[in-house]
């Protein structure tokens, strides 16, 4: 039973302008895109574009949206592909708006951090839910570890994630403990 339900933030119009803006501004690519993960788009759409942008990238081609709607004919039906790129079209990038790239990517990455503690919480919610005792020292750990996550000493999002999920395995340990000892 989930007592807290949360939903996901995005924005489907950043996320598009981002990726639209790697495929037609060449210096954006060394801008941002060490800056990106899969974590950072949300509609499935987009994380098809940015994973066909990655082997475009690892195969050392120049990123197009040419480049991207060859590459995922390879693999997708030719209507599928249209769809998928349709996700982009409308968002066209002039050069003042590669400006403000760095703060859409910025943003990207702040919501899917907002989704991986969105997780984490419903998960602590249903954990938490079920539990008839006192849990001060797991949950004193669970404290530490989001404040050192809330407050910046944790680089990326990846680690952000790795925090949130170690979380949930104290909460998950100190209820197998106390059912143990019940």
């Amino acid at each position: 039973m989930t007592v807290l339900s949360v939903e996901p933030v995005r924005d489907k119009r950043i996320e598009a302008s981002v990726l639209s803006c790697l495929m037609t501004e060449k210096l954006a690519v060394l801008q941002v895109m060490h800056l990106l993960n899969d974590q950072c788009f949300f509609e499935e759409e987009h994380q098809v574009i940015y994973h066909s942008m990655l082997r475009i990238l690892d195969e050392g081609r120049e990123l197009s949206k040419t480049a991207v709607a060859d590459n995922l004919i390879k693999t997708l039906r030719k209507e599928k592909v249209e769809q998928i790129m349709a996700a982009t079209a409308a968002s066209v990038f002039k050069g003042e708006d590669v400006m403000e790239l760095d703060y859409m990517v910025f943003r990207l990455q702040e919501y899917a951090k907002r989704r991986a503690l969105a997780s984490v919480i419903s998960k602590l919610s249903d954990l938490l839910s079920d539990m008839s005792y006192p849990l001060d020292q797991g949950m004193r750990e669970v404290q530490e570890r989001l404040d050192s996550v809330v407050f910046g000493q944790q680089d990326t999002h990846v680690t952000l994630s790795q925090e949130l999920d170690a979380m949930v395995q104290i909460i998950a340990d100190n209820q197998d403990d106390a059912t143990r000892h019940s």
